[in-house]
């Protein structure tokens, strides 16, 4: 069964990111898997379902857990979290914008993890949030923060695991 949802909510405990990081396992019932191909962040940002039979080194409650700590908000707000296959088109350059290597992610494993009540964008002259809950990106295998964007809606379906 297929559906759809906005991602948003997330937050942390202050003293348990380290255990965050160690939590792997199976997620709890409320994870998701990425169903379809979706973009992000104009194009750059791309999100593919995982290969079938993935397995994830870091829970999904222990995704949460990183990233509300990275925003300083509390576990409890974590209202999505979505496993799938990440790639950014980002890739280090040289002084004259020339490309120094591949791009820094390609096909990741990561848990997208949505945060209501963190601006992910302001206005720059008036400082106006526009867009009031953010979609953290965090790798699946080493609990480490990827990145953030404004959320979006993710095709998807309840996690296998």
């Amino acid at each position: 069964m297929k559906r759809s949802f906005v991602l948003a909510a997330i937050a942390v405990v202050p003293g348990l990111i380290a255990l965050a990081v160690a939590a792997a396992g199976p997620p709890p019932s409320g994870a998701q898997v990425l169903t379809e191909k979706t973009a992000a962040v104009d194009g750059n940002v791309t999100l593919a379902p995982p290969p079938d039979g993935s397995s994830p080194d870091v829970s999904a409650q222990g995704t949460a857990m990183v990233a509300s700590g990275h925003f300083g908000v509390e576990p409890d707000a974590v209202s999505a979290t979505v496993l799938a296959s990440f790639s950014w088109v980002a890739r280090p350059v040289d002084e004259n914008d020339d490309p120094l290597g591949p791009p820094y992610h390609t096909d990741v494993p990561v848990w997208v993890v949505s945060i209501d009540g963190v601006c992910s964008q302001l206005v720059p002259d008036t400082g106006e949030c526009v867009a009031p809950s953010t979609a953290a990106v965090v790798d699946a295998t080493t609990g480490k923060f990827v990145m953030s964007f404004p959320s979006v809606s993710l095709p998807t379906a309840p996690y296998p695991g």
